[in-house]
């Protein structure tokens, strides 16, 4: 997912962090950051695909 531009500085900065602890759990944690609409998702799907990407 390639983030929109926002105005806050530190949401890449965050998603990198986020994408190495997910890694680091190995499976057994969930990590997203939601945007109102991702490439035609909007939060609610983005977080299903999310959730069953890791069952």
């Amino acid at each position: 997912m390639k983030l929109h531009p926002t105005p806050f500085s530190d949401t890449e900065e965050k998603k990198l962090i986020g994408e190495l602890w997910d890694k680091a759990m190995g499976g057994k944690g969930l990590y997203l950051i939601a945007v109102k609409d991702d490439q035609g998702k909007d939060v609610r799907t983005q977080l299903i695909d999310n959730i069953q990407g890791k069952l």
